[in-house]
C-alpha cells in the first residue's frame, strides 16, 4: 500500500500489530441499504484501491460518476470492462475521475465544457 511501515528503533523494538475485522464493500452496500445506481463514490484507500474493488458485484451496484487515486493497471482494465471511461486528471498527484458511459450519456466535448468550469482541475483526458 501507499502508507510505509513504521521503522523499527535502534533498540530492536518490536513493531505492534494490530488485528482488524474487515468486511467487503459489498456487505458494507447490503448492510446499509445503498441504491443500486449510486451519483458519485470517492475510492482512496492508500494503495489498495485494486484489492476493494477485485471483488466489486459490478452487476448489482454501479457509479454515475468515481473518482480514484492513482488506480493501477488491473483496476482501469476492470472499470473499462464494466463500462466506465477515464475523463479526467483531477490533480498532478493521480486523482482521476470515471465517468459511466452506460449511467452518464455525455460526449467528450461535453466533458471538456464541464471541466472548463473548474479551473484547477489538472487535464481532461481525450
Amino acid at each position: 500500500m501507499d502508507n510505509k511501515p513504521k521503522e523499527l528503533s535502534a533498540a530492536g523494538s518490536k513493531m505492534k500489530i494490530e488485528k482488524r475485522n474487515l468486511v467487503s464493500i459489498q456487505t458494507v452496500f447490503r448492510n446499509t441499504n445503498v441504491p443500486s445506481t449510486i451519483d458519485y463514490f470517492s475510492l482512496d484507500v492508500e494503495g489498495a484501491e485494486s484489492i476493494v474493488m477485485a471483488d466489486f458485484p459490478w452487476k448489482s451496484y454501479s457509479f454515475k460518476f468515481i473518482t480514484i487515486e492513482r488506480p493501477k493497471d488491473d483496476l482501469i482494465q476492470l472499470l473499462v470492462r464494466n463500462g466506465y471511461k477515464k475523463a479526467l486528471n483531477i490533480t498532478d498527484w493521480g486523482e482521476t475521475l470515471w465517468v459511466n458511459t452506460k449511467e452518464v450519456l455525455l460526449t467528450q466535448v461535453e466533458i471538456e465544457d464541464i471541466v472548463k468550469q473548474y479551473p484547477n482541475a489538472h487535464s481532461v483526458v481525450k
